[in-house]
């Protein structure tokens, strides 16, 4: 499967929120790695960048660094962590490999259909209700920058075991990007804010 490679990029995962049975998780994030390692192992092939994630830390964790503890709160961010984990038993076994992990937040940009594009449609519809006063911030990464960055480290991190978070700085807060937003698309977005409580109700309702 890797005759020829000389660096296996690995970013398969399950992720969704919904994925049942949960196991899946498991069977993808983490024996997928001890799948790929054996056949990268058969075929030479000594170099992995793998994109983990920062849902290895949990949940309001305020700019943790790559060392903070790790808390994941749901499967994929367990299971990601659980490959982590698999990478760094088999460093120890193969201290002569490369192994470069990026745990990067939540990722944009085009043909992406995920979280921040549904936000982003919601905002640009007209029918974008701000719950909360609108300052809680967001932290994005564009896939193109993401692509960059991977690039730099298969060209300047060829040695050892090394991990990064990935974020694009800076953070915008809700307002920010309602603001912006108006003045990409020249369209005036209601300015209503709903109390926090009020939204949870909703969501909850509906």
């Amino acid at each position: 499967m890797f005759v020829g490679a000389d660096v296996v990029v690995l970013l398969a995962a399950q992720h969704r929120d919904d994925v049942t049975p949960v196991s899946l998780y498991y069977d993808t994030n983490v024996k997928g790695m001890e799948v790929t390692l054996n056949a990268m192992e058969k075929n030479g092939v000594k170099r992995i960048v793998f994109f983990s994630s920062v849902a290895v830390y949990g949940l309001n964790k305020k700019n943790p660094n790559e060392e903070h503890e790790k808390d994941p709160f749901n499967h994929y961010g367990k299971s990601k962590w659980q490959a982590e984990q698999v990478l760094q038993n088999w460093y120890k076994n193969h201290p002569d490999w490369n192994i470069n992990i990026i745990r990067p937040t939540v990722i944009f940009g085009e043909r992406n259909r995920g979280n921040v594009y549904n936000l982003l449609k919601q905002i640009s519809s007209g029918r974008f209700l701000m719950v909360g006063n609108g300052k809680n911030k967001k932290s994005m990464a564009y896939v193109g920058n993401i692509v960059a960055f991977v690039k730099y480290m298969i060209d300047n991190k060829t040695t050892g075991y090394n991990v990064f978070n990935y974020i694009d700085k800076p953070d915008f807060n809700m307002n920010d990007l309602v603001l912006h937003i108006e003045k990409v698309l020249n369209k005036k977005i209601p300015p209503t804010h709903f109390l926090y409580w009020i939204g949870m109700i909703r969501r909850i309702l509906f």
